[in-house]
Order: C-alpha cells, then structure tokens, then sequence
C-alpha cells in the first residue's frame, strides 16, 4: 500500500519527468549551467588565451607552439606552463574565434556591407 501511494506523489511524478528528460539529453549538465556562475579565470589562463590571440593576429601556426627552443625560453622567461598545440586548438581557439566572430557581428551593426566578386577569367585560363 505505501509504494502505491508513493507512486501517486507529486514528488515522484517530478522526479519520474526529471529523470525522462534527462535521458533524452544526450550530455551530462556542468555544474556551471546548473549554477549559472562561471569560475573566475586564473591568470596563467588569462595568459594563455592572449597568447593564442596574439599568436594568430600575428599569422604565426599554433604548431609554433611544439619547438623546444621556443618553449625552453618562455617557460625561463615566462615563469608558466605554456599550452601545446592541441591545448591551443581545444581550448583556447574556439574562444578567439567567437570572440573575433563577434566584433565581425558588432562593425557589421554600425553601416552597409559591400562584397564585390569578379568572375571574368583571364588570359591564361
């Protein structure tokens, strides 16, 4: 008789939806999406990303990043760890990107866009 009457609960019907709709979901939520905060960002991670945005605002690949002498030095002069490659590319990238994306989206605001193509081929072909 109790398990019947535990059934019939609103508190176990919620659970019950709760538990459905989290299985439809196909990733675990962080516990900064429950919370809604995010950590602050310490400041060997603040450097990093700078890095990765100075690096590519300078042109220069990210596998710059693997040469031992280069490395060597910034790990005597910089005093941090200094990300690899993969680390730059996983981590840091898809940061600059949106960040890049989003001063794009932000100049686009202010005027007109002009895109001029010319698709008349040349003499060699």
């Amino acid at each position: 008789m109790a398990l019947t009457q535990h059934l019939r609960t609103k508190l176990h019907k919620t659970k019950k939806e709760l538990k459905k709709s989290m299985k439809m979901t196909a990733s675990q939520v962080t516990l900064e999406e429950v919370t809604g905060r995010t950590r602050p960002k310490s400041q060997s991670e603040v450097m990093a990303k700078e890095l990765c945005q100075a690096l590519l605002a300078a042109n220069i690949l990210l596998n710059k990043m693997e040469n031992p002498h280069l490395r060597n030095f910034m790990a005597k002069y910089i005093s941090k760890t200094v990300p690899t490659q993969s680390w730059f590319r996983q981590k840091y990238l898809p940061a600059c990107y949106n960040d890049v994306m989003d001063d794009i989206k932000e100049k686009l605001k202010e005027g007109s866009l002009w895109v001029s193509a010319d698709c008349a081929q040349d003499a060699v072909g």
